[in-house]
C-alpha cells in the first residue's frame, strides 16, 4: 500500500468513528421515561430534546409546541388512561397533521362531547377544532 492510500484509509476509518460517536451521544440524550400524553398547549418551543430540559425533566410534546415535562412511569400512564377513558370519546381518531402545518390557534372545543355529529375534538397543530375522524 501506498503511503497516501494508508493516510486515505485512515481518515476514513476516522470519519467512521466520529459520526458513530456523535450518533450514540445523540441518543443518549433520552432521558427515561414517557411524555405524559399531549393535552391543550401553548404554542411555543421551550426546548427540542431532552438534554435541553434540567434535571429528569423530558420534553414532551404539549399538543401544540413543546415544553419540558415531568415523565411518567407505565403505572402513571396506565391509570391516566384508565381515567381518559372513562371520558366521553367518540369513536374513531383525530386525523393525523400534516408535517410543518399548523392551523388557527383557536381552542373551538375540550371534548369530543363539545363537537356536534360524529365530529370529534382534535388538535390542528396550534388548537383544537372539531374535526372528521379517520
Amino acid at each position: 500500500m501506498t503511503r497516501c492510500t494508508k493516510v486515505l484509509v485512515l481518515l476514513v476509518v476516522a470519519a467512521f468513528i466520529v459520526v458513530d460517536t456523535k450518533a450514540r451521544r445523540v441518543s443518549s440524550d433520552e432521558k427515561p421515561g414517557r411524555c405524559p400524553e399531549p393535552g391543550i398547549g401553548l404554542c411555543i418551543e421551550r426546548c427540542m430534546r431532552d438534554s435541553n430540559c434540567p434535571r429528569d425533566l423530558k420534553c414532551c410534546s404539549n399538543g401544540c409546541g413543546h415544553t419540558c415535562e415531568t415523565p411518567v412511569t407505565n403505572i402513571a400512564r396506565e391509570a391516566t388512561l384508565a381515567v381518559e377513558n372513562t371520558e366521553f370519546q367518540k369513536p374513531g381518531r383525530c386525523p393525523s397533521r400534516r408535517p410543518g402545518h399548523s392551523g388557527q390557534c383557536v381552542e373551538r372545543c375540550s371534548g369530543d362531547d363539545g363537537c356536534p355529529g360524529n365530529t370529534k375534538c382534535c388538535s390542528n397543530g396550534c388548537g383544537h377544532t372539531c374535526q372528521d375522524p379517520e
